[in-house]
């Protein structure tokens, strides 16, 4: 097989790519780019941790997207980390190439390699046991203390019940004709492999790019099966083989791979028990060597995965195309003399390791090594381009002594790595820093065709419009549809700088307000509560089109009764959702020349009242469904924002006429604007209804906003809703000092104002600053002239308003 074709096959939400070395460009352009224009977005690289402090530090070249579209980790123990595997997870199976291959260009397009492929679906099966213990093999080396890595497990169990619920691996049979054969236990995969041959052997081959400078893992493999005759498959040219060893085994006789490499290097790794009836074979990541396959009493200290199968005679030397090279001998003499490699620097790259980074927004947190120097070393913060960030880090007192943790100020951009710098000025070379909310975000399933719909309608429209409320819903459901299972929490949380609370808690508003901790700086990273969810896109649409884009008592009961005959029709729309299937919505349609005809009118009017209909039932559903969000105690991010939506849908419906269809003199105005500014259906009536719905009462909804304590502040998202509540409630006081018909709503709308800016709890820099204050000067410009007002004017209340309530502070 083409290795590299096998990523771009679908059916995966999720891989696990185990190596020794790696080339990250390779990864990212031929493996990662395949693995994500398939659907598979959940990825996870493991390698060995010497030989990526090796590749970081400069024998390849830097990452583009680790830390942020997959997760990197490096695994240091007696031996080397080498298993080469492909682990791949869907809803409806999985599958697992065990290969030879590293991850490097040589490895997936150059080398001569091996790999097997196992596939399953959801029922039991030999192949499904491997998968399950591959599975469990990989679990050994994946650090949950990482919240990023714990994430992204998570995420693939809720959606692959089946991996969970799985036979154990424990599970295969003694004689079983494929199996998984790794490191870790007890037993070396020799002594692993030696049990399931229960035939004499007739003749080993053996394939193998390194080997023991006395072929010991060889000599023990031949004593242990009653010294059978032995082909070495070699290649005779690369000075990798001991020839002079071969004195030792008068049993073993070479043969040349030459004809097959074509100049490639032979990296395949190969173990053939040819018997009477059956052939045992044991291909992946193991050479031919002690530290990998070990011995009887010995289990070898390398991290190794092989695949065991049993199959007919002669089938897999006739699949390699191998039989007339074994029918030609090669002579000691015409080996090439074994020359001895320079190791790799294993013990320094071990020395220069700065440990493991992650980021939970402007948090840091820090594994240091268990290393002399990590106590001195300061933390330099580099971009992907490898500049150093001038950034601060604060360290935080107290918690767990294996970490630390440090606020990041100073900075909006995100750092891709950190290094050390020590004290005489030398630098480590630079770790990844694994982002969990970028990481979160880039987690995505294939998307049903109305989600991919919804998704492009997003992208592409320039306008609000009932399709907005629409496309909210559908995306909703896909993404509630996609959870097979609850994702648990496993990780810690970002903490706080006294340790005092506990990790993964969702929060009230009130909670939440009461106890976040302060910015001391307008320039740290912001966080949403809709990171690593579709949701996320309908929040990029709000703040695309108003050119946001960023990657982002008693006397209160008389207050509420008085709120709420204000804003009650005392009727419904009779059929709203007979509406919106008849696909009503709002239509961008010009004004033209010359003016239009009394049927042209007619059916303009009709067409406004349809989608002015759709609208009110539209409110009237959202206030339903966040009365029985705080009746249940969970009003969602995601309710946060379709009240965003909502509001700008209204604002973008209002018209400043008093009715809509009379084509008389006035302001020129689109089709989109149905809401008139009077009678029971007018715009500052429904916008002060849904403005209501979630301040309004004895127990506002708002109270019941949960906010994950990861964040250490008010989320970005909930930043923006907030403002666009903060403008709309200006909007509609603004209109009622004006328009004599609203005079008495200026009470109301007052109330109502006093309790908007008030529930919401933010402080004065946050009323004030660039982030709410662009989106509320941007929602003003947008929509206070459409609707007759003076934008000034609208800005000016808020001002005032802000002034007031922090009058003596």
């Amino acid at each position: 097989m083409k290795l590299y074709e096998r990523f771009g096959e679908p059916g995966y939400h999720t891989s696990i790519i185990t190596t020794f070395g790696v080339d990250f460009d390779a990864y990212e352009n031929i493996a990662l780019a395949r693995l994500r224009g398939a659907g598979c977005t959940n990825n996870i690289l493991i390698t060995d941790g010497r030989m990526l402090t090796h590749a970081l530090g400069g024998a390849s070249l830097p990452p583009e997207w680790a830390g942020r579209h997959y997760t990197v980790s490096g695994v240091t123990n007696a031996g080397v980390f080498h298993p080469k595997l492909v682990f791949q997870i869907g809803r409806k199976g999985g599958r697992l190439i065990v290969a030879s291959a590293n991850m490097t260009a040589s490895g997936l397009a150059g080398n001569l390699e091996i790999a097997g492929l196992h596939t399953c679906t959801v029922e039991a099966s030999d192949d499904q046991r491997v998968v399950s213990a591959a599975w469990r093999f990989l679990q050994r080396f994946l650090d949950r203390r990482q919240s990023a890595i714990a994430h992204q497990l998570d995420w693939m169990i809720a959606r692959a019940g089946w991996l969970r619920d799985a036979p154990a691996p424990d599970d295969q049979p003694a004689d079983a004709d494929v199996s998984l054969m790794t490191t870790g236990g007890a037993v070396g995969i020799a002594r692993q492999f030696l049990r399931r041959i229960d035939q004499p052997v007739e003749r080993l081959i053996a394939v193998s790019p390194y080997w023991d400078p006395d072929l010991t893992a060889l000599s023990v493999l031949s004593a242990a099966l009653g010294a059978p005759p032995i082909a070495l498959v070699i290649d005779t040219d690369n000075g990798l083989f001991p020839r002079d060893a071969l004195q030792v085994l008068p049993n073993a006789q070479a043969y040349s791979l030459k004809a097959l490499t074509d100049g490639r290097f032979a990296h395949a790794k190969i173990l053939i028990a040819e018997t009477a009836e059956a052939d045992h074979v044991l291909f992946g990541s193991a050479n031919c060597t002690m530290a990998a396959l070990g011995a009887d009493t010995w289990a070898g200290n390398n991290e190794e995965a092989c695949t065991y199968r049993r199959l007919p005679p002669g089938a897999l030397v006739k699949a390699l195309r191998i039989s007339a090279l074994l029918a030609s001998p090669t002579s000691v003499a015409d080996i090439r003399a074994h020359a001895v490699e320079e190791p790799l620097p294993l013990p320094e790259l071990a020395a220069a390791n700065p440990g493991k980074f992650e980021a939970r927004y402007d948090v840091l947190t820090w594994w240091p090594p268990a290393l002399p120097f990590a106590e001195q070393a300061r933390i330099e913060l580099l971009t992907v381009a490898g500049g150093v960030l001038a950034a601060t880090l604060t360290p935080y007192e107290g918690g767990d002594p294996s970490m630390r943790r440090y606020r990041i100020t100073g900075t909006e951009e995100r750092p891709a790595f950190a290094r050390l710098r020590m004290a005489d000025g030398t630098q480590s070379p630079p770790a990844v820093i694994a982002h969990l909310d970028l990481v979160r975000d880039a987690l995505r399933e294939r998307r049903t065709m109305h989600a991919e719909t919804a998704t492009q309608r997003l992208a592409d429209e320039t306008e609000e419009g009932l399709w907005l409320l629409e496309a909210l819903d559908i995306l909703e459901n896909a993404e509630a549809a996609q959870q097979a299972a609850p994702v648990t929490k496993t990780a810690p949380d970002t903490p706080t700088p006294t340790q005092d609370e506990k990790p993964g808690q969702m929060l009230a508003y009130d909670q939440f307000i009461a106890g976040r901790k302060l910015r001391s700086d307008a320039s740290a990273i912001g966080a949403s509560s809709l990171s690593g969810s579709e949701l996320s896109l309908v929040r990029g649409f709000l703040n695309r089109i108003l050119d946001l884009e960023r990657t982002t008592p008693a006397s209160e009961e008389v207050g509420n009764n008085a709120l709420l005959a204000s804003f009650n029709r005392g009727d419904e729309t009779s059929d709203g959702d007979g509406g919106i299937e008849q696909g009503g919505e709002f239509n961008t349609v010009p004004d033209e020349e010359p003016p239009p005809s009394i049927d042209e009118r007619r059916l303009r009017r009709a067409q406004a009242h349809t989608t002015r209909a759709q609208i009110v039932q539209a409110v009237e559903q959202f206030n339903s469904r966040i009365a029985k969000a705080a009746t249940g105690g969970r009003v969602t991010s995601i309710d946060v924002l379709r009240l965003r939506a909502m509001i700008m849908v209204v604002c973008a419906a209002g018209s400043s006429r008093d009715e809509i269809g009379n084509d008389g003199k006035g302001r020129k105005e689109t089709s989109l604007q149905v809401l008139p500014l009077s009678g029971d259906e007018n715009w500052p009536r429904l916008l002060g209804r849904v403005l209501f719905a979630f301040f309004g009462g004895n127990d506002p909804a708002i109270r019941h906003v949960l906010i994950d304590d990861e964040h250490r502040d008010v989320p970005a998202d909930l930043l923006e809703t907030w403002a666009t509540c903060l403008c709309a409630v200006q909007i509609c006081l603004a209109m009622a000092r004006r328009h004599k018909a609203h005079a008495g709503l200026q009470k109301p709308f007052a109330l109502l104002e006093e309790r908007v800016y008030r529930l919401i709890g933010l402080r004065r820099d946050e009323l004030e600053g660039t982030g709410t204050g662009a989106v509320f000067e941007r929602l003003t410009g947008r929509f206070a002239e459409r609707l007759g007002l003076v934008s000034k004017e609208v800005t000016d209340r808020h001002a005032a308003t802000v002034k007031t309530m922090f009058a003596g502070t």
